[in-house]
């Protein structure tokens, strides 16, 4: 099951006319349009938002016939001394990522944006995570950014490079205590994606081995 968060709200892809929540409301995707969207996702008066449709190939096709898609890519880092990589920008802790360039494929844009937004070289990869999606902002219209996950290991143990025009203020390892303390400050797709790491095997996650 997908979401797509808009802020804190997940919009939830679903093949059930059943809401899980008293204060859901839920659309369907054949008969939705951006702006219809927007107005539901802003509102207060519901937490989250169910987009319905039984046949799970059309929920995407409507879903992306209404937002631009932006493709993204980033990377879950672990050392030899399993400690993971974080960055803090915004006020958030969050996990290295960005767009991808033309013609770049994803596992090479996640291990460029890693290296380029932290100083971490030598990443090996593992693993394929669960792609995550949230809205932004661009030129006054909401698009959506599609990020794919990688996990790598590295034996990295040089210093730490925040890249700063990029608003990244500090690059830290932390083990998964330090990381679970941490969840409360950060965006809600990448505590999921923590979440599922720490609770889950990766075959139960749905990834698939490098």
């Amino acid at each position: 099951m997908y979401k797509v968060f808009f802020k804190s709200k997940p919009l939830i892809f679903t093949t059930s006319d059943q809401i899980e929540e008293d204060n859901g409301i839920l659309i369907d995707s054949k008969s939705s349009k951006y702006s219809s969207l927007i107005k539901i996702l802003k509102s207060k008066s519901n937490n989250s938002v169910y987009f319905y449709n039984p046949d799970p190939n059309k929920l995407l096709n409507h879903f992306e016939k209404c937002f631009l898609t932006i493709d993204a890519a980033g990377g879950m880092v672990l050392n030899d001394f399993n400690k993971y990589l974080l960055i803090f920008r915004n006020n958030k802790w969050d996990l290295p990522k960005g767009h991808l360039k033309k013609k770049e494929l994803n596992l090479e844009g996640a291990s460029r944006e890693v290296q380029e937004e932290t100083g971490v070289n030598n990443l090996n990869p593992i693993s394929i995570l669960p792609t995550t999606y949230h809205f932004v902002k661009k030129n006054k219209k909401y698009k959506v950014k599609k990020t794919r996950w990688f996990l790598f290991n590295t034996k990295f143990k040089g210093d730490l490079i925040p890249q700063l025009d990029e608003g990244i203020v500090k690059v830290e390892w932390k083990t998964k205590s330090e990381i679970k303390k941490c969840l409360p400050q950060m965006y809600p797709n990448i505590k999921n994606l923590f979440e599922n790491h720490f609770t889950q095997s990766l075959t139960e996650l749905g990834t698939s081995d490098l």
